[in-house]
């Protein structure tokens, strides 16, 4: 596979692009973006409160919630719960939990650990597993 065609990413302090190390480079937008989403989620993730996100919801044949979100790293993480019967008699709420109960703590491939919950008001949110 072409590594130009992959997404940056920092992996233990370096950029990557898929398995190779990208070398550090003054003023390369692209670096210093990823840089500042990786500062931005970091503080979020950090944070008392997490990072809220919104899982999309589909009810076609059951109901399946799925929970997206990406790490500081810049690799996208998904996860998928599921609840009800082929008739749809589902509930959202549940294949919500589902999605954060399947996948409580997770490390992505970078190494960095995170952890799923719903906060008082019921929203999701992501923070780093202490």
């Amino acid at each position: 596979m072409n590594t130009t065609t992959q997404k940056l990413r920092l992996v233990k302090g370096k950029f990557m692009r898929g398995k190779d190390e990208v070398p550090p480079e003054f003023g390369n937008k692209e670096q210093i973006e990823l840089i500042k989403r990786s500062e931005l989620l970091f503080q979020e993730y950090s944070s008392e409160e997490g990072h809220c996100v919104e899982p999309s919801i589909d009810s076609y044949e059951v109901v399946t919630a799925e929970i997206e979100f990406t790490c500081i790293c810049g690799n996208t993480i998904t996860r998928t719960g599921e609840d009800g019967d082929e008739w749809g008699n589902g509930k959202s709420d549940k294949a919500v939990d589902d999605a954060i109960n399947s996948w409580r703590k997770h490390s992505c491939n970078c190494g960095k650990e995170y952890l799923l919950e719903k906060d008082s008001e019921g929203d999701v949110v992501i923070k780093f597993k202490k």
